[in-house]
């Protein structure tokens, strides 16, 4: 189980952001042809991309799918909290499934799911001179894809803001839940904040995957809001709750998300400065620090602290 893509942007300079990776990676800086997603120049640091461009004020950096493995999930906090990635895309991943891509498409085109994934507009898809099979009426989109490696079955729409494939040609069936525009930010930081806690990790995971789908028996219940679990969802997540993604918004820096940036990113420097300088250099640090404040980190303080009103 783990993070298997992630994609943000930074407003750190490009310079910043290459000498954190190098001295995170322990790699040199690597400059390539071409560039993607809008930007002019790319950037590689071991198996993490950057692209830059000068017209543009934000970096985005790129970790795919096997370079994640090689990552893992530490350095991936690291780097997440360490550059303030505004996360674009996440993929998270469960191995070891106790179900096949076949048991989850025959519930899906049963419609035996509870799930934020829409069936498809019709009438959109005539004015563009399209029409769905007769298979496919009345069921949410989908896809399945077979050959001699192995089966793989996608829910939603890949152009959404949540998506997921489950897929067993490694051997094994994996669930992957890839989160976008919205929804891609929020989950990064539910998950990112329990890297350390694999309990919590799982639970959160789980938890984000309940959020995209759920397959219910509506044998017992046609309510699919009250329907239980199906037996093979059930032994896969039941244990967890549900998560909801609240789209309606960007998530705001609290003080809980910079006390877990520093606890990743700053605790083990802090305690090396605090030995060697003492607290009173920190002291003068946090003063010239405050000085240099700007609105968003008064407004991480409570409103009931001195100077906050």
């Amino acid at each position: 189980m783990g993070v298997h893509w992630l994609r943000g942007t930074t407003t750190m300079p490009s310079d910043t952001v290459l000498g954190y990776l190098a001295d995170l990676l322990g790699e040199s800086v690597e400059v390539r042809d071409g560039a993607r997603h809008g930007y002019t120049t790319t950037y590689v640091v071991g198996v993490v991309q950057v692209w830059a461009s000068d017209a543009r004020p934000e970096v985005c950096v790129e970790v795919t799918g096997t370079a994640c493995e090689v990552l893992g999930l530490e350095r991936l906090a690291m780097l997440f909290w360490g550059l303030s990635l505004k996360v674009t895309r996440l993929d998270l991943a469960v191995d070891g499934c106790p179900f096949t891509p076949a048991d989850v498409r025959a519930e899906w085109m049963r419609d035996r799911v509870r799930t934020v994934a829409r069936q498809p507009n019709v009438k959109a898809l005539e004015e563009r001179g399209m029409q769905l099979r007769p298979e496919f009426e009345g069921v949410r989109s989908c896809s399945w894809h077979e050959s001699a490696t192995g089966s793989t079955f996608t829910m939603g729409s890949r152009q959404s803001a949540q998506f997921a494939r489950v897929y067993d040609r490694r051997g094994f069936t994996r669930f992957e839940l890839e989160l976008k525009h919205r929804a891609a930010p929020i989950a990064a930081l539910r998950v990112f904040e329990v890297v350390d806690d694999a309990p919590a990790f799982s639970e959160a995971v789980l938890g984000l995957v309940r959020g995209f789908v759920d397959f219910v028996d509506t044998e017992q219940d046609a309510n699919v809001a009250r329907a239980p679990l199906l037996a093979f969802w059930d032994a896969f997540c039941g244990m967890v709750a549900r998560a909801r993604v609240a789209l309606g918004g960007t998530p705001e820096r609290t003080l809980a998300d910079a006390v877990a940036w520093f606890k990743h990113q700053v605790a083990p420097v802090y305690a090396v400065l605090l030995d060697a300088l003492g607290p009173a250099a920190l002291d003068d640090m946090a003063a010239g620090g405050r000085q240099r404040w700007r609105r968003r980190h008064s407004d991480m303080l409570p409103a009931s602290l001195p100077g906050t009103a």
